[in-house]
């Protein structure tokens, strides 16, 4: 018969090899679960840089054409107010000359600021019917230079609505 010593050292190694391999699979198992989770995890680290570095690149475009057209609209509307003045300067001092002159048509009902009639304005100027008062010079200047303010304001209103679409584009506003 078999020793009792010997069934009990077989049982006992028995035990002993199925306490070992469940230890060993527990960590094989735990360290190829970590292993599959940090490549997950990895991936999805890169996938999301990835993601990261072309947003970034897409603001960087959409800003960088932004400030292109904004610095279109700004130059237009310099453009546009030095052409202003200049056109200005030009209109006066052909005032000043004589070149230019305004008048305000007088209909036969209407009196002069020096209570004069159109009757006797068209008779002293030849005309017959409507007659043309002439404005001074000062007015003339005067009339312009608020002509052309105002049209500085129109361009500047201009410039501010262009602007304000730009900055909607960049945002992704729709302007309806």
């Amino acid at each position: 018969m078999i020793n009792p010593w010997t069934i009990l050292f077989i049982a006992g190694g028995w035990l002993l090899s199925l306490f070992s391999v469940g230890y060993w699979m527990h960590g094989v198992g735990r360290d190829g679960e970590r292993v599959a989770w940090q490549q997950r995890e990895n991936k999805e680290l890169v996938d999301a840089n990835t993601l990261i570095i072309s947003l970034q690149t897409a603001a960087r475009n959409d800003e960088h054409a932004n400030a292109l057209a904004l610095n279109k609209i700004s130059t237009s509307y310099q453009k546009e107010l030095q052409n202003a003045d200049i056109e200005k300067d030009k209109f006066i001092a052909d005032v000043r000359a004589g070149r230019i002159v305004l008048r305000q048509p007088i209909t036969r009902s209407e009196k002069s600021s020096g209570g004069i009639t159109a009757e006797a304005l068209a008779a002293a100027s030849g005309h017959n019917g409507e007659t043309d008062a002439e404005l001074s010079r000062e007015t003339s200047e005067f009339l312009y230079s608020e002509a052309t303010r105002a049209n500085k304001v129109v361009e500047q209103l201009t410039a501010c609505q262009a602007v304000v679409i730009e900055d909607r584009k960049l945002c992704g506003v729709n302007e309806n």
